[in-house]
């Protein structure tokens, strides 16, 4: 009786090929994260571009045009989040679509900002966005330092406690430009 030759692959040629699959696929995921926290932060970038837009339109319409809008609340000079619960009311108008407006959108992430006077009506704002990618060396982004503060446009932004950490990157914009 003649013996046939089985042809197939063996259980060890099987298994190194799910094994280098799986590798692959990791390696895939870990990059496309990364990708996608880069796109995040470039729509936060733009978001916070069209609200300093806004800013800025609002303050050409104010009697004073150097005037801008003040945070919502007083917090002992401690900025407030650039939200639209906070801010909408001046801006919306501005961003149109009724205050539904996508520049609102920065997800769960740390924004801020500060107007530059205690005493309205102020003359320089600034705001930024805390960023996903902490590589982040683009204009206009910086590091919160040791003493949990930013400074933009001689404006000090302090907001450790409430989202922000040390060595944290910030996406900043300030008027007047």
């Amino acid at each position: 009786m003649k013996l046939r030759k089985m042809k197939g692959f063996t259980l060890i040629e099987l298994l190194v090929v799910i094994a280098i699959i799986g590798i692959l696929a990791a390696l895939v995921i870990v990059s496309l994260s990364g990708a996608r926290n880069k796109a995040n932060d470039t729509k936060y970038k733009s978001n916070l571009r069209t609200l300093a837009g806004a800013v800025e339109q609002y303050s050409l319409d104010q009697t004073n045009p150097a005037d801008y809008p003040e945070n919502a609340v007083s917090n002992n000079g401690v900025d407030e989040a650039f939200t639209a619960a906070l801010l909408g009311a001046e801006l919306n108008a501005y961003l149109g679509q009724g205050g539904t407006s996508a520049a609102w959108d920065f997800g769960t992430q740390t924004t801020g900002y500060e107007e530059g006077s205690t005493n309205a009506p102020s003359e320089t704002w600034a705001s930024y966005v805390k960023l996903l990618n902490t590589n982040d060396s683009s204009t206009g982004v910086l590091a919160v330092t040791s003493a949990g503060t930013v400074t933009v446009n001689s404006i000090v932004m302090n907001r450790l406690g409430n989202g922000l950490a040390v060595n944290d990157k910030l996406f900043t914009f300030f008027g007047p430009q």
